[in-house]
């Protein structure tokens, strides 16, 4: 067994270092080849004092150059590696012995505690990771080769599907090497009580009456096995299928050829397409993810809401008046968006146009100034947190802050901004906290992306802003907390005026 390996991808399994092939080999994981392991039971007590191990080292993978052995009564060895330089021949092996002393035991542990690192960019981000390391052989001396069967068990299995909540009996029907390149597998029905084996395939269907019925299938993580493919058919009446073939696949009654489909605009969030020689109904598909957001029409008439077609898209059945149709397709909420950005326009030229007034009506006009000799004195802005605030006004601001803070963040930073104002509101300390906590929060979230940017070498490409999702909750909270502490400040203000 190993603690992990590349994942999906069963060929690099545990076994794969003990098949005696040195052309297969256990892979770990991307970023955590120190502290992947491979445990080794031997079905009896065994001396070793070495490992004639295989590695990978073709400059692709890091390479271990430290080990950790453990036996079953906690025994251990740490053995350095000395291993030869990397080749350039992909996935090329070099013979390392690790040598230590003598052990007898019935199991053992194998742990990469240091590797020769090897690093590559992260497809989508663009950033470094520590490649995977390959054992290609442990070289346990005399221990048989571990080879799996040709065939896949075919053991009846009752965990695998269940209607309405009684497990189905299936069997597996395939090859190893199939299962091992995530090819399908079928299932076959078990033998009845009398031995005899039905079709080739089972027939989900026949144990299915009139009515609602709850099929479920366990998490491959359980199994071993994911049920990803169940093929639901029935003919006319309450008869099986006829035309449902043994690989599962319907066989497609002809049909006459659909219209033909000209897109003349396809915009940012529109497109008209013609149609011509639609004789009779047909199905208009967008292959666009199915969202209620997109709306069609066919000379000018409304097609109503889209359905789901081909499991992804959105469809309207047409029914034509005329061979010839004009189709417009529009993503309706759009529409808010441009009139959103139509109003901040706006708002923006009325902001510039207040500005402009009131600097002109400034440089009209002439001031008297009197010199007073009264003086001038810096006061930090708290130096006026004394006292408190009423209970009434003070659970009043909380109940506010802290409901907007959980629609706006998460309820837990509602919880907190709540109590934050209360504590702002009944002790100094605490109000001159929430003052600088927007301050350290844009600070902590700056200093991360700089950080994050620095280490990983990010692409400046569209999707930049994805790389620091981890930041958003920390620009929330300090909005949340700016709000709040603007909150504070106006029932502080009205305690101190009455």
């Amino acid at each position: 067994r190993s603690s992990a390996r590349l994942v999906n991808a069963p060929a690099v399994r545990a076994s794969a270092a003990l098949d005696h092939d040195l052309a297969t080999a256990w892979v770990t994981p991307f970023r955590t080849a120190v502290g992947s392991r491979l445990d080794v039971g031997f079905g009896a007590s065994r001396t070793l004092d070495r490992l004639d191990l295989a590695l990978v080292a073709d400059g692709r993978h890091s390479v271990p150059t430290e080990l950790r052995l453990t036996t079953s009564a906690g025994e251990t060895r740490t053995v350095a590696l000395a291993v030869p330089p990397d080749t350039k021949v992909a996935n090329a092996t070099v013979p390392v012995t690790a040598r230590f002393a003598p052990i007898t035991t019935d199991a053992l542990t194998v742990r990469i505690t240091k590797v020769r690192p090897v690093l590559t960019k992260e497809y989508d981000c663009g950033c470094d990771v520590q490649t995977p390391a390959a054992i290609a052989e442990l070289g346990v001396p005399n221990l048989a080769a571990v080879v799996p069967p040709a065939q896949m068990p075919s053991a009846c299995r009752t965990d695998l599907l269940f209607v309405d909540g009684k497990p189905l009996s299936l069997r597996l029907v395939g090859t190893t090497a199939s299962a091992v390149a995530l090819q399908p597998l079928a299932f076959a029905p078990c033998p009845d009580s009398r031995g005899r084996v039905p079709g080739p395939r089972a027939r989900v269907s026949d144990s299915l009456g009139a009515g609602e019925h709850e099929v479920t299938t366990p998490t491959g993580a359980a199994t071993g096995l994911v049920v990803d493919r169940l093929v639901w058919s029935s003919g006319r009446g309450s008869g099986p299928a006829q035309n449902l073939t043994t690989a599962g696949t319907v066989t497609a009654t002809p049909t006459r050829p659909g219209p033909a489909v000209r897109v003349v605009r396809n915009g940012r969030a529109a497109m008209t397409a013609d149609v011509t020689g639609a004789a009779q109904p047909f199905w208009l598909m967008l292959g666009q993810s199915e969202n209620a957001g997109w709306h069609a029409t066919v000379d000018g008439h409304d097609l109503g809401p889209s359905q789901l077609v081909d499991g992804y898209a959105n469809g309207w059945l047409v029914t034509p008046r005329q061979p010839d149709l004009t189709v417009e397709l529009e993503w309706v909420p759009q529409r808010t968006v441009q009139r959103s950005i139509a109003l901040s326009v706006v708002a923006v030229m009325m902001c510039l146009g207040i500005v402009i007034v009131s600097y002109g009506s400034r440089r009209r006009t002439r001031y008297d100034v009197a010199v007073s000799p009264a003086p001038v004195a810096i006061v930090w802005p708290w130096n006026d947190l004394a006292g408190r605030s009423g209970v009434i006004a003070t659970v009043a601001a909380a109940v506010a802050v802290g409901v907007g803070g959980a629609i706006v963040v998460r309820p837990v930073v509602g919880l907190g901004l709540a109590a934050a104002v209360v504590a702002a509101l009944w002790w100094r300390p605490a109000r001159i906290a929430l003052r600088l906590a927007p301050a350290i929060a844009i600070a902590a979230a700056g200093g991360y992306v700089a950080f994050r940017q620095a280490r990983h070498h990010l692409p400046p490409i569209f999707e930049w802003p994805t790389f620091f999702g981890r930041i958003r909750t920390i620009g929330w909270l300090a909005v949340a907390t700016l709000a709040a502490s603007a909150v504070v400040e106006l029932v502080a203000s009205r305690r101190r005026v009455e």
